[in-house]
């Protein structure tokens, strides 16, 4: 018999420590809140669950009591609910927090007594997910069977991948249904599309910079060159999921910011015509330091025909002493919105390995910018009927400062939109994307970035009653079948 706590085993890390008995009160009365009736009886009002006190009974044999106790307390003490496991039901948990012990004897050597712990949370829950995998059932619909074996209604989370161009996904149940996209989109019908004009590798091969300077890093010398290979250690790589990046080669030279920069003429379309009132653009970026003296910058901006800014971002980190970098959002050659972070690979660091996700958006006059999990739209009359006809790029070192230990730019796909409005442009989701819908948050993700915007009105985050759910899979009756998978945690009372 054991205890393990936040990860630790207690029997094992609390020397002499010793596991007697455990007692989570599995018969839990509900807290009914009622009204009496003119008559007979009384209304109910509301029913819940109470907080729930688990307690392990346990004894400490040790020449050395009191170092057992520091150390016992040392792991009692978290600032929040932390996994409790028991070893008699050791594929399970519940969301504990220490409240106190109750001793019933103590010696020199010896002491025992009880271990309370509270659950705000009054459940418990599976340490393994179970995964549900959706086939077509006889009516040839796509169809998952959740089997949820605890006693609670507990979220789902859902993961769908395109197999062809997509408009729209529900998912049906006898619980709710969930929808996102465009249930009327078509597949070509329109005289509108998307076309993709070029990748990284497309400006891999473009030709360098080697006059002028970057608008928005004066006197910045272009006279360094990029590479386009793997970066970073072997464990880095992975978290960036091994993609190539693009970085600087040689840093070129220079007092002010130098480095490596290319002006990229937008291609023609299919039918010939060069430039894009309406234009998206997706980046994966890594910026990180591994010292805090190191410096650097990465710019992109789209140009007009006259290389005035229509939109574009910067991030610098131009301070030796702290980490501190700043992103900023650049909309007809103004900076409208500057963010402050820490270019660390910490959580506040957005750019740091493989959580690096940028987009830009023209669509007439208004420009939607990315940061860090938010969009942020700028409505800008004059731009409504002006071409981005460039795209420029740079990536900078200053002066003979330690340049930036991850400075790198992946994963570019530019798309010129022919549509007036961007919730209807066809095929909304392409071949190989993926919805990922977090129940528990009620949130749709599209390729790892939150996609609210896609959810249709009256859509409900539906949960697994215990027992078995039907979950049927919709999508547009023009596009191939996805392919989808159901997530759920087990819950017990």
């Amino acid at each position: 018999m054991y205890t393990i706590y936040n990860g630790y085993v207690l029997d094992n890390e609390v020397p002499g420590f010793q596991t007697l008995s455990f007692k989570e009160n599995l018969f839990m009365d509900a807290a009914l809140d009622t009204q009496d009736n003119i008559d007979d009886g009384a209304t109910l009002l509301s029913e819940r669950i109470p907080e729930r006190i688990v307690k392990v009974g346990f004894a400490i044999h040790s020449k050395d009591i009191i170092s057992a106790k520091h150390k016992l307390m040392q792991i009692l003490y978290p600032k929040e609910a932390k996994k409790l496991i028991f070893s008699t039901e050791n594929d399970k948990y519940f969301n504990a927090i220490y409240s106190g012990v109750e001793l019933e004897n103590e010696m020199r050597t010896v002491i025992s007594g009880t271990i309370s712990f509270l659950c705000p949370d009054p459940f418990k829950y599976a340490l393994e997910e179970k995964e549900f995998t959706a086939a077509p059932d006889a009516d040839g619909i796509l169809t998952a069977i959740v089997e949820n074996e605890g006693t609670r209604p507990v979220p789902v989370d859902y993961e769908i991948t395109m197999n062809s161009d997509n408009g729209y996904v529900g998912i049906v149940s006898t619980n709710g249904a969930m929808q996102y996209g465009y249930v009327e989109e078509s597949d070509g019908e329109t005289k509108q599309r998307d076309e993709a004009l070029f990748t990284t590798a497309y400006i891999v091969n473009a030709a360098y910079d080697t006059g002028g300077t970057c608008p928005r890093l004066p006197y910045a010398a272009p006279n360094g060159t990029m590479q386009y290979a793997k970066q970073g250690t072997a464990q880095e790589q992975a978290a960036a999921k091994n993609i190539k990046w693009l970085g600087l080669l040689n840093e070129g030279s220079g007092a002010g910011w130098h480095g490596a920069m290319k002006t990229i003429d937008l291609p023609a379309d299919s039918q010939g015509v060069a430039g894009a009132v309406n234009l998206y653009c997706y980046s994966f970026h890594w910026f990180q330091v591994y010292l805090a003296r190191e410096q650097g910058a990465q710019s992109i901006l789209f140009l007009d025909d006259e290389d005035n800014i229509v939109m574009g971002m910067l991030f610098y980190k131009n301070q030796s002493g702290n980490t501190n970098a700043v992103y900023e959002h650049i909309v007809n050659g103004k900076v409208v919105k500057q963010f402050t972070f820490s270019a660390d690979a910490s959580v506040n660091n957005p750019l740091r390995v493989g959580h690096g996700h940028n987009d830009f958006r023209k669509i007439g006059s208004k420009i939607t910018l990315y940061y860090a999990g938010k969009y942020y739209t700028y409505e800008v009359p004059e731009l409504k009927d002006v071409a981005i006809t460039k795209m420029q790029i740079g990536l900078w070192a200053m002066g003979d400062i330690r340049y930036l230990c991850r400075n790198y730019i992946s994963n570019v796909s530019v798309t010129k939109l022919n549509v007036d409005y961007w919730e209807d442009r066809p095929n909304r989701y392409a071949n190989g994307d993926v919805l990922a819908i977090n129940g528990q948050e009620g949130k749709a993700y599209l390729n790892g970035m939150v996609r609210l915007g896609d959810e249709i009105t009256g859509t409900t985050y539906f949960k697994a009653d215990p027992g078995e759910n039907t979950i049927q899979f919709l999508y547009s009756d023009w596009a191939d079948p996805v392919s989808a998978k159901a997530v759920i945690r087990e819950a017990w009372l």
